[in-house]
């Protein structure tokens, strides 16, 4: 054991110590602490990496299911119609009594 410095109590002697001990322990879970923030980070980085993609991606699939509804009604498939309701995508044909031409919704001329 080491000696103890002059003019310092067996108390503060003891005291000093065992602050020492304490600062040294909060140092290491301090550094476990940053540890693993660290990798909390990490997870909610990639879980919202993962929910931004999965909200482009749901456009996506909106913009296909419309894109493919459109064509079923438009060639008359039945089968992609089936297919399409299949996985949930209800294919509703509004009629409209001022429809323009086709040409004229494609912007072409007549």
């Amino acid at each position: 054991m080491a000696s103890k410095p002059s003019g310092l109590s067996d108390a503060q002697y003891w005291l000093l110590i065992a602050l020492g001990v304490i600062a040294l322990v909060l140092v290491c879970v301090n550094i476990a602490t940053a540890l693993s923030n660290k990798a909390l980070r990490v997870d909610v980085t990639e879980r919202r990496q993962y929910i931004d993609q999965s909200v482009q991606l749901g456009r996506f699939n909106k913009q296909l299911a419309q894109s493919l509804a459109t064509l079923a009604v438009k060639t008359g498939d039945d089968a992609l119609e089936a297919l399409l309701n299949k996985h949930g995508v209800d294919i509703t044909v509004r009629a409209s009594a001022d429809a323009a031409p086709a040409g004229d919704q494609l912007g072409g001329r007549q």
